[in-house]
């Protein structure tokens, strides 16, 4: 997973992109970078959760509209 830093150096207008690999730094091979004021993180979203947004994105609605029966006690 390749998260991208933005980040704007002090009295610049230039904006310097940092990639970083989560997998890499969560197995110790590359070093985890310190976040300062300003920066912007980009996460991309991984497929499956993707696919599962938009399945529950269009299945809650639906279900949302189904007639609900009243069950007399």
């Amino acid at each position: 997973d390749q998260i991208r830093v933005i980040r704007q150096p002090p009295g610049t207008i230039e904006k310097k992109v940092i990639l970083v690999d989560l997998d890499a730094v969560n197995k110790r091979l590359q070093e985890d970078i310190v976040l300062v004021a300003g920066d912007i993180v980009e996460v991309p979203v991984s497929g499956g959760k993707q696919f599962l947004r938009s399945l529950l994105g269009s299945v809650v609605p639906a279900v949302a509209q189904l007639p609900m029966r009243a069950i007399p006690y």
